[in-house]
């Protein structure tokens, strides 16, 4: 179920085969750990798609501006 929320609800079970076969020898706690991880990662990968991929605010100026000086 957990497995599942990396993969946008798709069935996880062919990831999960994946990921037992890859780590044979792991125990329960890392291949939760591992299943963890891999949701995290996920998480931030969207995220960083959808900034990217909006428009930057302020005509697209962003960080380029040069910056001004008040005196």
């Amino acid at each position: 179920m957990i497995a599942a929320m990396g993969l946008d609800g798709a069935d996880p079970t062919p990831y999960l085969e994946r990921l037992r076969d890859a780590y044979p020898d792991e125990s329960v706690t890392r291949h939760f750990e591992r299943v963890w991880n891999d949701i995290f990662r996920r998480a931030s990968i969207t995220v960083a798609e959808a900034a990217t991929a909006a428009p930057r605010p302020g005509g697209g100026w962003g960080m380029a501006r040069p910056r001004t000086r008040i005196a």
